[in-house]
């Protein structure tokens, strides 16, 4: 419809020219001395119209050949562009599909135009990480480390878990600092950062990426106090020398650490080595306060068992609250063995063997039978011992 209509508009606008130019009998005297030229006034504006164009038609491809070359480098870049988007995109489906040489070659096809050239080359690096050709995977990472942006962060992220891996524990640590450096709340940095410090022995770096990840909730919760409190006993472990140090690390604790029997028991531990017993014994009086737990009585009369009468003094008043708690009675037995209270501690075994039969308790109660010199008990749990063991 558009092209009938403009076919007409044509028509008429020749129709109306040729009318116009019918009734136009003007004429144009040009003068070139001695000369005179007549023309008409319809030629001259034909010909000027004519020279119009033909002067436009010059200039205009005068412009074109100027500008060529400029077009030309124009074409050539878009066409190196669009070869560098289609192998950086040829690479993801090669890394997916396995053809990791392939995902090199295609990195290095997509050097040429850098928005497709690094996001390729990070693939690349994958895929020799995955070859196990790790100078090639270093070599495609130190430049891409030293971005801004995305991209270095990137870098150095999968620097840091790639040498992990690789047991570069050292290197791997140094990477994952430049990236929580300038990215602390990253998620997937904190949790490569765990997984480096922890490799590393570096167990400060541990605790404060821990309480990060608790704070955000994220993680198994169970897993992260297991690796807190290992980190804790690390950390007591190299400070066992130096009592400032672990009174320090004490004071800088969270009290939800503090709340963790792990932690808790690797203090205790700490404490007594260095020569605290009374700070030792507050920490686990508090936390069954707080909370209970046989096994911490337990662990209280192995440590105080050099202090039995003060010791069982406070394991009596928590067996009025815990009558059958098999550790209790376990601790009791111990430290009323300890002080030769021999019929005592065979009370407490006997409750305990009671609650809990097994070889062991029935070898402890012929060893206090034997210190009390009752022949004929001794000679029956040494029989009730073997035939545990032997599940007769």
């Amino acid at each position: 419809m558009r092209r009938l209509i403009t076919l007409i508009l044509l028509a008429f606008f020749a129709v109306a020219l040729s009318l116009t130019a019918k009734v136009n009998t003007g004429q144009v005297a040009v003068f070139f001395s001695p000369y005179r030229i007549d023309l008409s006034l319809n030629l001259v504006i034909a010909g000027l119209f004519v020279g119009f164009l033909l002067f436009y038609g010059i200039v205009r491809a005068v412009y074109v050949a100027i500008g060529l070359p400029e077009r030309v480098r124009e074409f050539k870049l878009t066409r190196r562009r669009e070869g560098a988007h289609n192998a950086r995109r040829a690479s993801v489906m090669a890394l997916t599909e396995g053809r990791l040489t392939r995902v090199e070659h295609l990195a290095t096809e997509a050097q040429v135009f850098p928005a497709d050239g690094l996001p390729a080359a990070l693939l690349a690096a994958m895929a020799a990480h995955r070859l196990k050709q790790y100078e090639r995977r270093d070599k495609w990472l130190q430049e891409l480390s030293k971005e801004e942006g995305e991209v270095g962060l990137a870098a150095n992220l999968m620097a840091a878990e790639f040498l992990e891996e690789q047991g570069r524990f050292e290197d791997a640590e140094v990477a994952i600092k430049k990236v929580l450096a300038g990215n602390r709340r990253n998620l997937r940095a904190q949790q490569v950062a765990l997984k480096v410090f922890k490799a590393s022995g570096y167990w400060e770096g541990v605790l404060k990426v821990s309480r990060l990840l608790t704070n955000r909730g994220t993680g198994t919760e169970v897993d992260l106090d297991q690796i807190v409190a290992e980190a804790y006993r690390n950390l007591i472990a190299r400070r066992s020398q130096v009592i400032q140090q672990i009174w320090q690390l004490w004071r800088n604790a969270t009290p939800r650490e503090l709340g963790l029997l792990d932690v808790t028991r690797a203090f205790v531990y700490g404490f007594s080595r260095i020569g605290a017993p009374s700070h030792a014994r507050a920490l686990i009086e508090n936390y069954l306060k707080n909370q209970w737990n046989g096994e911490l009585v337990q662990l209280f009369a192995e440590i105080f068992y050099s202090q039995p009468l003060s010791t069982i003094k406070t394991v009596e008043e928590w067996k009025i609250q815990h009558p059958d708690d098999p550790h209790v009675l376990r601790a009791l037995g111990l430290l009323h063995g300890a002080i030769e209270n021999w019929s005592e501690s065979a009370a407490s075994y006997e409750r305990l063997f009671a609650i809990q039969p097994s070889p062991e308790i029935a070898a402890q109660l012929a060893r206090v039978y034997s210190r009390s010199e009752d022949a004929e008990r001794e000679a029956h749990y040494r029989t009730t011992c073997v035939a545990l063991l032997l599940k007769v």
